[in-house]
């Protein structure tokens, strides 16, 4: 395995102000094996080895990590792109100017729906408090995206609708809409069902059917009528351990943060991150993949070699990673 990753996502810290119900993670306060700083800017160095292009920076709460500006400052340093995920809730003046410093590509804060909604779902992250902090943003010049996880208690068409024209009347860099995992604090009876993954994916279809605004996480769509409105580009499967990897608050490597421990390729403390990635026998459920593996009605589904069972980590919480059972073209097939 010769080809270069193009991105990595890190989670910084799992320290959080925010006691989201249905957060993968379980974010809640600071554990005793995150790295350290040492750790961390030596990591750098590495994935800057790696020809890394971009760095998915999110938690927890970054903010909240006290060294978070120097690790960040240190990437940028390396002559990688950051991307940073955040809650938007304990921004301050300060933050700011660091940020200015740093110029991330993009900041995405959550925006679960409407006000009701959102806070029913997002414990800690106030409605009012994350908008007013999105325009601040907006105002100093950051491209800002929103991202939406939808689960059963936020699962309203007019609290998106609510949120559609709050994000059309902002200068909004991109929203995109996914659906929660069951994992962490999520339970499963949170998780939508296939119907009403079916029936979202439509309803974002018919919203961008004028301008394309909304766009869908990995865990949704594939090959319905309505993906062409949902996806700017065609799906071609899971980019786990391929062009994409994670690296965990505590060093541990994944080909998808959101993919269970189990999954866990060595950790960055212990293991030549280099050699960990060209090895042939890391990854294997993506760089050894084969139709052969596909259980259910992906087996024998005419895009199954594009397709590749759709996303690894939600199928892992569904019943295996190489059947999807929430299959949007599947449903539509039996209509």
């Amino acid at each position: 395995m010769n080809n270069k990753p193009f991105s990595v996502a890190w989670e910084l810290t799992r320290k959080c102000n925010s006691q989201c119900i249905y957060c993968g993670s379980n974010a809640d306060s600071r554990l005793n094996d995150e790295l350290d700083l040492d750790s961390s800017l030596d990591l750098i160095k590495k994935l800057s080895k790696l020809e890394i292009k971009v760095i998915n920076i999110l938690g927890g709460e970054v903010f909240l990590r006290e060294n978070w500006f120097t690790i960040l400052k240190e990437i940028k340093e390396n002559g990688m792109e950051i991307f940073l995920i955040t809650n938007c809730t304990i921004l301050n003046k300060d933050i700011i100017t660091k940020l200015k410093i740093i110029d991330p590509l993009n900041i995405s804060v959550s925006l679960d729906g409407n006000e009701k909604c959102h806070d029913k779902v997002r414990k800690g992250a106030k409605f009012k408090i994350v908008l007013k902090n999105i325009d601040w943003l907006l105002k100093e010049g950051f491209n800002v995206s929103i991202i939406s996880t939808i689960i059963q208690q936020n699962y309203s068409f007019q609290s998106l609708d609510d949120l559609y024209n709050l994000i059309s009347s902002r200068n909004i860099f991109s929203w995109r809409i996914q659906v929660g995992y069951f994992e962490g604090r999520m339970k499963k009876e949170f998780l939508l069902s296939p119907e009403e993954i079916y029936d979202l994916c439509n309803y974002i279809s018919k919203k961008n059917e004028n301008k394309f605004i909304i766009s869908v996480g990995d865990s949704m769509g594939y090959f319905s009528k309505a993906d062409k409105n949902i996806r700017l580009n065609r799906w071609f499967g899971c980019t786990a351990g391929l062009t994409h990897f994670s690296i965990s608050y505590n060093g541990d490597i994944k080909g998808c943060l959101a993919l269970p421990n189990r999954y866990v390729e060595g950790n960055i403390k212990t293991h030549d991150l280099l050699k960990l990635w060209n090895s042939k026998k890391s990854f294997p459920y993506n760089r050894c993949f084969d139709i052969s593996l596909l259980k259910g009605k992906c087996k024998t589904c005419k895009f199954n070699k594009t397709c590749r069972g759709g996303c690894k980590s939600f199928n892992s919480c569904n019943g295996g990673i190489f059947n999807n059972s929430f299959c949007n073209l599947a449903i539509e097939n039996e209509k």
